[in-house]
């Protein structure tokens, strides 16, 4: 029997979990007061997209801390609220706000893009809640609940692990020639003429196997209930292999997701409890890879990028003083530059996506996949390919195809496609195999379209995954 909410109960208020009810309480002055007060409709704005994505969280009782709605929510609050807060109040200085986010503009700038993100995520709000249908049984294995066999889990992580370490001794020694400290943590690949750019996306992927490796082994591990197991020195022999890769190609982004993967597969496998120690543990962990990749990055030493903190919640910077994840400025530049600096695309920038898989290696001129390279080039006056890409969002990019018709239809679209996903994994979450599909490769698929380009978005969920239903589709057997 399905599950699905009684739709007269589905948004009542009364049925909703308190820190809901408490959010909604908070927004509604934010909105007002910082509306009227000058300097601060920013906020003001901010406060009222983090009300719209709320919406959908009313009628829950519980919480789903990891649900593809909630990534989303957290990259809103960090990418939108909390940059507006930096933003208006110059946190931690103007020079910073100015460079990071205003450029040569000034803050009343970003309020028209600001009011076309509020639309973009409505649109996105009203998929989402529209969203419905969900297959009752889904004819493939991994579906089922199967046992998986040891020996064929043993043969394919010694066999990932091996094409991953392979991938990233080949991809070290065409674009660095060898690991030293200077080269360590930089941007591998660039070139200033396209002909000659090679992102090596074939060996990256064979790299990212170590994740694969990890994962499994985790849940292994969990199902096994043992303290010790061999599968241990594969989980951190392969989670030890993906933070150094990252740290080689300079992704904090990776590393933060890698972190949060592992975290959620353990909260989903134990039936949705959320440990706070853990979470606290892996709270520090994080701050502290974050803090230690952006000063490799910044070629500082750790203690250095310390004492720079001049604000009580400087530990936030990392994540703030980014134009990653869903953006107003970038949203702003982007607009603010059709047509007097790049043309409306029409399509252009999604129909690459045919040809993404030929390497360039076969090609030398194939064209350039990701919009993101050439909106660092044209609007942010980056000089290379392969370093100072912009990933567009999904809402600077349908503006950029088809204006404000293509934010409103795009988004939409989004949203109900992320509701079909979270639906099917919903009446599966018991599945270890589908907890596992789920959390690799689309719990985070909200955040990728709200920040990334339509491209890359679709690439990555591919690549992710191919191997990952390959292994599971291998290792798993049916119950007799």
């Amino acid at each position: 029997m399905s599950q699905a909410i009684p739709k007269i109960h589905q948004y009542d208020i009364t049925r909703t979990s308190y820190l809901i009810q408490i959010t909604f309480l908070l927004l509604f002055p934010i909105i007002l007061l910082c509306g009227i007060s000058p300097g601060n409709q920013l906020i003001s704005l901010a406060a009222c997209i983090l009300f719209v994505i709320t919406i959908p969280f009313l009628g829950r009782k519980k919480i789903d801390w990891f649900s593809i709605w909630n990534l989303l929510w957290y990259s809103v609050f960090i990418g939108v609220f909390m940059r507006s807060i930096y933003i208006s109040y110059d946190i931690p200085s103007d020079e910073v706000i100015r460079n990071v986010f205003l450029r040569d503009e000034t803050k009343d700038f970003l309020l028209w893009p600001m009011l076309l993100v509020l639309c973009g995520i409505i649109a996105m709000t009203i998929g989402y809640i529209s969203g419905k249908g969900i297959p009752k049984n889904v004819p493939l294995k991994i579906f089922k609940m199967g046992i998986w066999s040891e020996r064929r889990l043993l043969f394919s992580i010694v066999m990932l692990l091996g094409i991953s370490w392979l991938g990233i001794y080949l991809f070290v020694t065409k674009t660095a020639g060898s690991i030293i400290l200077e080269k360590f943590s930089a941007y591998h690949g660039v070139a200033t003429d396209l002909s000659e750019y090679h992102s090596f996306g074939y060996l990256r992927w064979m790299a990212s196997l170590s994740n694969v490796v990890c994962y499994i082994s985790l849940v292994y591990l969990i199902l096994l209930r043992k303290l010790w197991s061999k599968y241990l020195i594969f989980f951190i022999l392969s989670a030890f292999t993906s933070i150094t890769f990252y740290t080689f190609v300079s992704s904090r982004g990776g590393v933060m997701f890698l972190l949060i993967n592992i975290l959620a597969i353990k909260y989903y496998l134990n039936g949705k409890k959320l440990n706070f120690y853990r979470l606290l543990i892996f709270g520090i962990v994080a701050l502290f890879l974050m803090i230690s990749l952006t000063s490799l990055r910044k070629n500082v030493t750790f203690e250095e990028s310390l004492s720079m903190k001049s604000n009580p919640i400087s530990f936030l910077d990392p994540f703030v003083l980014t134009i990653n994840m869903i953006d107003v400025s970038k949203t702003g530049h982007i607009v603010a530059a059709i047509p007097k600096l790049i043309d409306y695309q029409f399509g252009q920038t999604i129909a690459p996506i045919f040809v993404a898989w030929i390497p360039r290696e076969l090609w030398s001129n194939k064209p350039v996949i990701n919009i993101d390279n050439t909106l660092g080039m044209v609007i942010y006056g980056a000089s290379s390919y392969g370093a100072g890409g912009v990933p567009s969002g999904l809402i600077a990019e349908m503006y950029l195809n088809f204006a404000l018709p293509g934010v409103i239809l795009g988004c939409f679209i989004v949203g109900y496609f992320l509701k079909i996903i979270q639906l099917v994994f919903n009446t599966n979450s018991t599945n270890p195999n589908i907890i596992l599909l789920y959390v690799v490769c689309f719990m985070n698929l909200g955040v990728s379209f709200a920040g990334s380009s339509v491209n890359a978005v679709l690439i990555g969920t591919i690549t992710s995954v191919v191997p990952i239903y390959i292994v599971l589709n291998f290792i798993t057997r049916k119950r007799v």
